[in-house]
């Protein structure tokens, strides 16, 4: 070439088939996946979190099968956890890794089209099938023990979830890319709702009759040959296709946008938080009324709401199953994390273009931000107390005189907590 110039040959753009392309469509996806997942977490909340809370799940997890079953588990029906494991089958979907761009050219090599779709298929249908075995195991502990499960009708059971989810995935794609707006609504009623009332009633009727189980999955498997058949030999639906993949796969990342991002909001001229918008505190200090106004924009945000809420019953939940001794860290390591939250909010709310505009003095901004944060943490502080008596019952009335000491020691760590954390973020 002229100048020296180095071209490629025209070879190392193509794809040798259509397993090529698949991969790098499917390393490409994976990619996006890790990247969502990076941005809202660094090595620190790894470090701090969720390698702390993999290890009290396992351990958790452990106790069900060690240390047995805790008691509420006897009042649990047995529907319950056919319904439990129907929310993961409900989730299944096929992602086909279709593109825009197929439509140039690929689209018109039927063999090649076929080969990407089926690939597709056969990834989506593996992602289903872990999927529900994770949940499968979850639940194990309290199928096998509550319900006397065997090692075979165990098996039985959990191959019958896998093939239903395959199933249900594909009705719903199938309805997905050949309707639109009401009619697909209409469709998808029916023909999932069919589905998913016969898995509960088999579910209820032969979970202790592998033999049944195991021919009903057989018919199941049958069943998904054909549709995927179906889906090969489809034509016309390629806009659809495209549409349907799109949305899953951006699906886990605008679960993460709706968490992080706020949406518009109506306009309220009166909020019902707070409506009246009393003094908080019987002092009409500068301090007091910069911690009022803190703690008014908190719970008068909904999402601040939820996420309160949210938080709070994670950790209620949380405090049912370990012994005392974890019950005491879990307690000390919640409360900490949703001070620094709190913390992480009070900065926010002080640096705001609104608030910066008053003169206020470091004293006042100091002393406002320890009223302010231990009263936003009061509610979780009375809760949390009294579900960690009541859960103590050996004690019997002895764990309701916990209630107030418990109250006042979290209420008195506040302040150490919050010292650290400001030392900290100054350095």
């Amino acid at each position: 070439m002229e100048g020296g110039m180095r071209i490629k040959p025209r070879g190392d753009y193509q794809f040798r088939g259509a397993g090529d392309l698949f991969w790098r469509r499917l390393k490409e996806y994976i990619r996006s996946q890790a990247s969502v997942v990076r941005s809202i977490s660094d090595w620190t909340v790894w470090l701090y979190l969720l390698i702390p809370g993999v290890l009290l799940s396992a351990r958790l997890y452990y106790g069900l099968w060690v240390e047995g079953l805790p008691s509420f588990s006897e009042a649990l029906p047995a529907g319950i956890f056919p319904s439990l494991m129907l929310l993961i089958i409900y989730r299944a979907s096929i992602l086909l890794f279709v593109q825009e761009g197929d439509v140039l050219f690929i689209r018109m090599a039927k063999r090649f089209m076929s080969g990407i779709m089926l690939r597709g298929a056969i990834y989506s249908m593996a992602m289903i099938g872990i999927m529900i075995t994770l949940g499968f195991v979850i639940l194990l502990p309290f199928l096998v023990q509550r319900l006397d499960m065997s090692n075979v009708e165990a098996t039985s059971y959990l191959l019958l979830s896998i093939t239903m989810g395959w199933t249900v995935a594909w009705i719903r794609h199938l309805v997905s890319v050949n309707y639109i707006g009401w009619r697909r609504t209409l469709l998808l009623i029916p023909t999932l709702g069919v589905p998913c009332f016969l898995y509960t009633q088999v579910s209820l009727l032969w979970m202790g009759e592998p033999q049944w189980l195991l021919v009903i999955s057989l018919l199941l498997v049958l069943t998904v040959i054909l549709l995927i058949r179906v889906r090969l030999k489809m034509q016309g639906t390629f806009m659809n296709d495209v549409q349907e993949d799109n949305k899953l796969r951006i699906r886990f990342t605008s679960l993460i946008l709706t968490q992080a991002v706020d949406k518009p909001r109506a306009t309220r001229t009166k909020t019902w938080v707070f409506r009246s918008s009393p003094y908080l505190y019987r002092s009409r200090s500068a301090d007091r009324r910069l911690a009022g106004a803190a703690l008014k924009a908190l719970f008068r945000n909904p999402q601040h709401r939820l996420l309160y809420l949210q938080f709070t019953g994670v950790c209620l939940l949380a405090m049912i199953w370990p012994p005392i001794i974890i019950k005491c860290l879990l307690l000390l390591a919640t409360y900490i994390l949703f001070t620094y939250w709190h913390y992480r909010y009070w900065i926010s709310f002080i640096n705001d273009e609104w608030i910066i505009l008053l003169p206020w003095s470091e004293e006042i901004i100091s002393k406002a931000r320890v009223v302010a944060i231990r009263t936003m943490l009061l509610p979780f502080s009375v809760i949390m107390s009294i579900a960690f008596s009541l859960s103590w019952l050996e004690l019997g009335w002895g764990g309701v005189l916990l209630i107030p000491l418990l109250v006042i020691t979290l209420y008195g760590l506040t302040s150490y907590i919050l010292v650290f954390l400001t030392l900290s973020n100054h350095k």
